[in-house]
Order: C-alpha cells, then structure tokens, then sequence
C-alpha cells in the first residue's frame, strides 16, 4: 500500500481504505472498492 501512496496522491485514500479493510479480513468491501475503482478508470 505504500507503494501506490508513493506513486500518486491520488491512491492515498485507496490504499487507506484497502489496508483498514485488510486489517479486519474484510475481503468483500475489499473487492468492492477495487471494482469501483477500476470502473472510474475505464
């Protein structure tokens, strides 16, 4: 997760949600915000 807070700013509320998701096992929101960002890129 660091790493794409490194990359661009722009993945630093990504990589917070994902690593507080990650945190707790929480694999669906995980999966859901992945897909929501892949659809706001395309």
């Amino acid at each position: 997760m660091e790493y794409l807070e490194e990359t661009d700013p722009k993945y630093r509320v990504f990589a917070n949600k994902a690593r507080e998701f990650a945190k707790h096992f929480e694999d669906e929101p995980i999966l859901a915000l992945v897909e929501q960002y892949m659809k706001d890129r395309q």
